[in-house]
């Protein structure tokens, strides 16, 4: 009789230890997932932002290239995401001419 009382004891601390196991790894994955969605705050590009960003920077064109050229290359990124092929081409050109000014 003792040994049937002890298998059942047994038999019952490794199906808990199991349950908490699986009810663990189930909220680490789900964490896991939720947190990978979350993790990307940035808004995503519209076509005014990108256009500010290029205004931004032709405003101080020739006061601050620096400053310039990093509103350009941000403003370039979000025309990339948006595809826009037109406002690519027309922030490369700025960013050409800042890298290689006239003489």
């Amino acid at each position: 009789m003792k040994k049937d009382k002890m298998k059942k004891i047994i038999i019952f601390a490794v199906v808990s230890i199991v349950i908490v196991a699986s009810v663990v790894g189930s909220i680490y994955i789900l964490k896991s997932i939720n947190s990978g969605s979350t993790t990307q705050t940035q808004t995503p590009a519209t076509k005014e932002s990108a256009d500010n960003l290029k205004t931004s920077g032709v405003k101080v064109l020739h006061s601050n290239p620096t400053s310039a050229r990093d509103s350009l290359v941000k403003a370039r990124q979000q025309y990339l995401d948006l595809k826009d092929n037109n406002g690519v081409t027309d922030v490369d050109a700025l960013i050409y001419q800042i890298d290689h000014p006239s003489k």
